[in-house]
Parts: structure tokens; sequence; C-alpha cells
């Protein structure tokens, strides 16, 4: 995988300034928790429960993400249902396409550095819908290869997705919505070399002779290969861990996934890494992977060990959203976050509002950004106790 940048100064984000930025972010989660909490009373129980569930599903999905980036694994698999000739998620309430513009929106109006990459991939996920969605090419497979962009763009990822229409049997959807799959690879090729595999994949590419970052990301290919033969034209990374390796992990540290969920903390987030390192790496040195999970630890109970693996030094790895590492845990350990997409900084971590408008403060003093109580405004700020930016 790529190397990381050592700090993001342009993400949309909050942080106090003295915290590092994480390659996960467990702060996030907990402020997206607070913010659904906040609500409760004023949303009917069948609301509630329908958004608890769909901000559950989220942060599982990116925890187990998470742990794939950790080792390298076919990065993920998403699935989409057809409205409206719109590609929707069920971790959202709108067709993704208008979260990956308000991702772009987002970070063109906080001075991105990326603006033509992030334009770019509006334009390609609205092309890849339109492919999608029409009658003419349901068999096929739509390609977007995203090379990790210039030495200072953030988006340091070097992968390709592949999106298909599921046939009915595979849906086992019959009478709801068609659906849609992608799943992202990372891959070893590089610029020139992805070029070359793009006129094998699809000879009548419209990408130019020597293309961008940005012109890649907006060019969906068209292909009827199969999935396999299309990963090995790609380069995907042969040291990459299987997804059914991942999966085994997975269900070994899922007690540990849904304490998290119950109650986001840097020191259950740790437990898990260090939890799943201690899985993997039973008997074998430190740079290979024995996948010896009957030898491994078991986990028999979650208390005892989200505080004895949560307090443990995390092993810092270069993964898909930065290195990832514990606070407080090195000086010379810099954490990054390096986005694979401008639609992460379209998620709404919250779209809650009271009379008084938003319930998400931002401290202009600190960085800090939460989320005050319902109903009421707040004089300082929690963190450093200043003003600016928290006071009407």
């Amino acid at each position: 995988m790529a190397e990381r940048k050592e700090r993001l100064q342009t993400t949309d984000y909050r942080l106090p300034t003295t915290r590092p930025i994480l390659g996960y972010e467990p702060l996030f989660d907990t402020q997206a928790y607070q913010a659904l909490t906040s609500q409760e009373n004023f949303l009917s129980q069948q609301e509630f429960i329908r958004r608890k569930k769909q901000l559950d599903t989220r942060t599982r999905r990116n925890l187990e993400t998470a742990l794939g980036e950790r080792f390298n694994v076919e990065l993920s698999h998403v699935i989409y249902r057809i409205e409206n000739n719109q590609l929707v998620s069920d971790e959202h309430d709108e067709p993704f396409l208008e979260v990956v513009k308000r991702g772009q929106k987002y970070r063109q109006d906080r001075g991105s550095g990326d603006i033509k990459r992030e334009i770019a991939e509006v334009t390609g996920f609205e092309r890849v819908s339109q492919i999608l969605t029409d009658p003419d090419f349901a068999e096929a497979k739509i390609i977007i290869i995203a090379p990790r962009g210039n030495q200072n763009s953030i988006y340091q990822h070097n992968f390709f997705d592949v999106y298909q229409v599921l046939a009915e049997n595979e849906a086992e959807n019959e009478d709801g919505p068609r659906l849609v799959s992608m799943t992202r690879y990372a891959s070893s090729a590089t610029c020139e070399e992805f070029r070359q595999v793009a006129d094998k994949i699809d000879s009548f590419n419209n990408l130019p002779q020597n293309p961008t970052d940005a012109d890649f990301v907006k060019t969906p290919l068209i292909t009827y290969r199969q999935t396999a033969e299309i990963a090995k034209i790609m380069y995907q990374d042969e040291k990459a861990m299987t997804r059914k390796d991942l999966q085994r992990l997975t269900a070994k540290v899922t007690p540990l996934i849904d304490a998290y969920i119950k109650a986001p903390s840097q020191k259950t987030y740790n437990a898990i890494l260090n939890f799943a390192d201690a899985i993997i790496f039973t008997g074998s040195g430190p740079d290979k992977y024995k996948w010896q999970f009957l030898q491994g630890p078991t986990l028999t109970n979650t208390e005892g060990v989200i505080h004895l693996y949560g307090n443990l030094t995390v092993r810092p790895v270069t993964a898909g959203c930065g290195i990832q590492g514990g606070l407080g845990q090195s000086s010379q350990l810099t954490l990054a976050n390096s986005p694979f997409s401008v639609s992460e900084f379209g998620v709404k971590t919250t779209s809650f509002e009271d009379q008084y408008g938003s319930l998400e403060i931002h401290c202009e003093e600190c960085g800090a950004t939460y989320n005050r109580s319902h109903g009421r405004l707040e004089e300082k700020c929690r963190n450093c106790g200043g003003t600016r930016g928290i006071t009407c």
C-alpha cells in the first residue's frame, strides 16, 4: 500500500488541535451516537430504531473494513439498490450520488488541493449510475480505476472498483428493487500500467494518452470479462488477505465489535486491533501472516479482553486509511487520514436541528466539534472554555 501523509490539514472533521488525526477516529463514532441519542425523545420509536440500526450497520462495516485494511485484504464490498434510476445504500437515506456531491462541496469550500479529482469522482459515479441503470448493460461489469494522487494529494490509495447488477438468483430479492454489487480491490499497478490495462478491459474507453488520476476516476470502463480475469489483469495485490480469511478473523473479533458499537471508545478500538494481531501472528514472524486461527487466543471474557488488549501499545500499520495506532503511544508516530473517496467527506455525522439551528458546535479556538443538547445553547466550549464559534 502507498505511504501516507504525515498530517492532513484540510480534513472536514474537526478535532482538538492537540489530538492527532487517526486512520480510524473513534471520536467521530462517539459524536454520531451522541447526536442520535439526543434526538430519541423527538423521534417516533420506529424512526429511532431505524436510524440506530442504520448507524450500527455503518459503524460495523467501517470497523470490519479497518480490520481488512490492517491485513491488506481485498478492500471492501458494498451493495446498492436501484431506486428511481439511482444507486442507494442501506446506510443512507438518499441516493449515494448526493453523498458524493456533498463531499465534493465540503472539500471545495474548505480549500481542497484535490478539486479536479473530486469533481471527476462525482462525474465518474454519476456515469456509473447511468450505465448500471441502462437495461442494455444489465450483464456488464463497470470498472473505475482509482490511482493514488500526486505526492501532495490526500488520496494515496491505489485500487479499482468493480460494479455489476446482480442477477435475481444472486440478489435473493426477486420481489424487491434490483441490486448492484461494488467490490473494491487493492492494486499494485502504476499509473502507466493502469493506462495499458484499461485498453485491455475496454478498448473503446475515452482515456487520454497520459491520463491523470482525475481522468481515471471519471472514466468508467465497460467489460463482460469474469471477475477473476479482471483482478488478474488489473494487478490485484497478491499479498492481500483473502475475504474468506477476513471473515474468519472478524467472527472471532465480533464480540469486541459489538462492545464498541454499544459504547465507542479508543480503548475498545485498540483492543479490536491488538486482539486481531494476537490471532493472526500466533506462531509467526513479525512480517509473515500465518492463519492459525485455531491456535490463537479465544475471546471468552469481553470486558477482560478490552481491559488487557485495550491498554497495550497498538502495532502501527500503514493501512487503508492511514497509519493505524493508538493515542499517546509514540512521539515519533504521526497518525494520518487518507480517504479513499470524496464521498467519505459527504457522510452526515448529524443532520439534526432544533429551534436554534444545527446541533453541531465547532469551536474556532481549539477546533473541537461536538453536539450540544437539544433545545439548549451553550456559552463556552466544553473542551477549552473558549467562546468563538460557540455563542450566538
